[in-house]
């Protein structure tokens, strides 16, 4: 059984339930600059990411059944017109076991996406003290991406993104140090993820070293 133990670098819970298991933390993570002191919210990225529908963790799922109501006020929609109508994708790199689809609206963003305004009713109901998990785990962690156990850097970023910039490049701007993208997810990390097994960590701009879970 492994211990619940806390990775020294990051802060990382070890060996907790329910959370999505990683064995491996690419690289990428660590040379992929993440967000600026604006944030995503903060910037005019047309928000370029809300142009697909989502893949619903089925714990997120639950919770935007459960909150129904209120997000149908913000988006002028029911939940009967949310989901795509596919089988449910059963997955233990999704909170809940598996995913279902989230619909694209007919102006081109998922359906979850305010209409004529920035950001998504599941973000607006988590800020406004709701449980964080009603945004999917994917939207929360863009764009970081994971499968199979391997925690990485999306390859293909919106060209509007505050994140874009030279590849591997952490420097300093006018809105302040650039953190890599696993520093500026750091807490969606420790939120979703389970590190259970050896793995190579490479903080960044330090040297390479190796973490073990007794």
């Amino acid at each position: 059984m492994t211990q619940n133990t806390i990775l020294p670098s990051l802060g990382v819970a070890v060996g907790t339930s329910s959370h999505i298991p990683i064995h491996t933390i690419d690289s990428s993570c660590h040379t992929q600059r993440g967000f600026d002191s604006r944030g995503c919210f903060g910037t005019n990225c047309h928000d370029a990411c809300c142009q697909y529908g989502a893949d619903v963790d089925l714990a997120s799922y639950a919770l935007i059944k459960q909150h129904a109501s209120s997000i149908g006020e913000i988006v002028h929609s029911s939940f009967d017109a949310w989901f795509e109508s596919s089988p449910v994708a059963l997955s233990s790199d999704f909170l809940g076991g598996g995913s279902v689809r989230s619909r694209v609206g007919n102006d081109g963003y998922c359906v979850f996406h305010i209409p004529d305004g920035k950001g998504c009713a599941l973000y607006q109901l988590a800020f406004s003290g709701i449980d964080k998990e009603i945004v999917p785990s994917i939207c929360r962690l863009y764009p970081l991406s994971w499968d199979d156990g391997v925690l990485r850097a999306a390859t293909h970023l919106e060209s509007t993104c505050n994140c874009v910039a030279d590849p591997g490049t952490l420097n300093s701007d006018e809105f302040g140090p650039r953190r890599s993208i696993l520093e500026t997810q750091i807490e969606d990390v420790k939120a979703i993820f389970q590190f259970d097994k050896l793995y190579t960590i490479v903080e960044p701009r330090r040297k390479e070293k190796v973490v073990g879970v007794v």
